[in-house]
């Protein structure tokens, strides 16, 4: 289960998140520290932080999804695994389907850029140690870091759902 939300923190910053909630059974098998969805999160953030290190601050070389926290939550259906990642925006597939739905291409830079961005994303995976067996537009999601750095952006309409009046 994947949800939305606004994550305070203590220093009373806020930025759009997204938090994926492992099911119960998966992490009751798994600890926190040696599940490998985090560890692999873990291991890039490390190679991007060494990379930054050695060639300055460039939000534009972010290639992957930024983790920004993790945790473990117990409540009545067992404990669960947590992984706190920056928000993105739609799938690749999803932006070439509304793009061919209105009779509409890609200009080629967009997909040179597209593309690019894809190669430094699997060689920052290569440098942590990991291979990606299952590249698909379906699974490259594109990043939002405006929304993530702008909390105060409104990307709902409403704060809370509306229901229907009773009868």
């Amino acid at each position: 289960m994947l949800t939305v939300g606004d994550l305070r923190f203590a220093s009373c910053n806020s930025r759009w998140v997204a938090v994926k909630i492992k099911d119960a059974s998966y992490s009751a098998k798994t600890r926190l520290e040696n599940d490998p969805e985090i560890r692999a999160l873990r291991a890039i953030e490390d190679v991007y932080k060494e990379n930054l290190q050695q060639n300055g601050d460039d939000i534009d070389q972010r290639c992957f999804v930024r983790l920004v926290d993790y945790f473990s939550h117990s409540g009545p259906n067992g404990t669960h695994n947590c992984i706190v990642i920056e928000l993105l925006g739609p799938s690749v597939a999803t932006v070439l389907r509304r793009y061919e739905a209105t009779g509409q291409t890609l200009r080629p830079d967009t997909i040179l850029r597209t593309s690019k961005r894809l190669l430094d994303g699997l060689k920052f995976a290569n440098q942590a140690g990991f291979a990606h067996g299952g590249i698909s537009p379906r699974r490259l999601l594109i990043a939002c870091p405006k929304l993530y750095a702008n909390p105060s952006l409104k990307i709902f309409p409403y704060s809370t759902p509306r229901l229907p009046a009773a009868t």
